[in-house]
């Protein structure tokens, strides 16, 4: 979609979509951030019963027709909440030379939708878009051997 010109019915489009996943990304950011509290708290280092976990967010582009669809993964660590964000993105505008201009500051999955994505212009035929948050949990029970059973 590099150096194509856009109808106004295609930037109200791109607006709207900032728009949303702007919104979106906020409340995800603010869930995984709660999430990261909960289980460092659960590390085996604290006193718990955890020995290691990883969190991803998934998000699923489904298009109208035959398209494939373009999932998008973020994988989230302690260091994105720095206590200033407020996004994946740290907050900063996502655009680059070539998007489109909107008249706002494009939100991190915005970017990765349009840059990262190439699915060009059948972006247009985004139908809906699913989010998972993915939690992977790793545990080990200890002293398990067989000659202290004597």
């Amino acid at each position: 979609m590099y150096n194509q010109s856009f109808t106004s019915h295609q930037i109200s489009f791109l607006k709207r979509m900032n728009s949303l996943l702007s919104e979106k990304e906020v409340e995800l950011f603010e869930r995984a951030r709660r999430l990261v509290e909960s289980y460092q708290k659960r590390l085996v280092k604290h006193g718990g019963d955890l020995n290691d976990y990883e969190i991803e967010v998934l998000v699923e582009y489904n298009l109208l027709g035959n398209f494939p669809k373009y999932i998008y993964s973020i994988t989230i660590n302690k260091e994105m909440f720095d206590g200033k964000s407020q996004t994946f993105g740290s907050d900063k505008d996502w655009s680059e030379e070539s998007s489109p201009v909107l008249g706002e500051k494009w939100c991190y999955l915005m970017h990765s939708l349009y840059s990262h994505s190439k699915i060009d212009t059948s972006l247009f035929k985004i139908i809906n878009i699913e989010f998972e948050i993915l939690i992977r949990e790793q545990q080990t029970i200890r002293n398990v051997d067989y000659e202290s059973f004597g």
